[in-house]
């Protein structure tokens, strides 16, 4: 099941299915949706972006899209990077769905879509200002990154050792990983039976996770776990700021749907202080949206 926001782009208003990734920096498009009439890149300057497991990819440009939610009459322009092997022809940041409330109060721009077989899961993370959350995973405090661009429930095999979780690794469990670029990966298992809960919540959630070896977060909520209970109309008070986290060094484009970079000193600094500060204040509520002119232009 693919969560999509179906969307008009170009002057000839070409429609296309567009990826809502919160774990993604950048709005991107692919190679193949920039040859498309109309659209006409801006520079060729190259950036660098950097895959969950900490590989690198590279753009190739950039390009303005405009762009029309399918149904709507409001035109954005958005500021696109140029990536020649994405998996999505639109991937739209963090920023640009909280600009325009498509994660809170239109959420109905978000609709759900039958994929064709694949045994795939993708994971299209662009992390920098992607959400996360506190909570509990089997009544551990821990952090963990919500990325609506992520198929997949998510942890690091770090993780896993650090807590003495039981990994199956039989043959099943080692499922493909595919990021924004393309580049393939394995999950090395699975962990049943565990619980995730909210910090403002008594709930304990069940989940199952798979276990991926160089993922450089703990943990990923999938984009179903995400959309399915509403975490951002539901449980915004138990939303990060990760700019505000000591020791930050995140990476840039995470597409196996889920991701998000160097967390180590963060989290543990986190992790610590979570008790502390439930028995003192009540936690900060919230990231702060970055301005429309960030990303996006109307």
């Amino acid at each position: 099941m693919d969560y999509i926001v179906k969307g008009l782009v170009g002057s000839l208003r070409h429609q296309i299915d567009a990826l809502p990734d919160t774990g993604a920096k950048r709005n991107f498009v692919s190679q193949q949706l920039v040859e498309k009439p109309g659209l006409v890149p801006k520079v060729r300057i190259k950036e660098r972006f950097r895959l969950p497991t900490g590989a690198t990819v590279e753009s190739s440009g950039t390009v303005d899209v405009p762009f029309t939610f399918l149904g709507e009459a409001e035109n954005y322009l958005l500021d696109c990077c140029i990536l020649p092997k994405c998996t999505q022809d639109l991937i739209l940041c963090q920023a640009f769905l909280k600009a325009t409330g498509t994660l809170t109060k239109f959420t109905g721009r978000i609709t759900k879509s039958l994929r064709k077989f694949t045994s795939r899961l993708r994971f299209s993370l662009i992390e920098d200002d992607t959400c996360c959350l506190q909570g509990k995973f089997d009544n551990i405090p821990s952090i963990a990154l919500a990325d609506t661009g992520c198929d997949a429930m998510l942890i690091s095999a770090d993780f896993a050792r650090r807590h003495s979780l039981q990994i199956d690794k039989s043959f099943e469990h080692r499922r493909t990983i595919e990021y924004a670029d393309g580049s393939l990966d394995t999950t090395t298992g699975i962990v049943y039976d565990s619980t995730w809960q909210f910090s403002s919540s008594w709930d304990s959630i069940p989940c199952n996770f798979y276990v991926l070896d160089d993922l450089k977060a703990d943990i990923i909520l999938s984009s179903h776990f995400i959309f399915e209970h509403k975490v951002f109309s539901q449980f915004e008070e138990d939303i990060i700021d990760t700019s505000l986290m000591p020791g930050r060094d995140f990476g840039d484009i995470y597409n196996i749907r889920l991701v998000i970079s160097h967390y180590s000193s963060a989290l543990k600094h986190l992790e610590a202080s979570s008790i502390a500060d439930s028995k003192t204040t009540r936690k900060p509520s919230g990231c702060r949206p970055r301005e429309r002119s960030a990303n996006t232009t109307a």
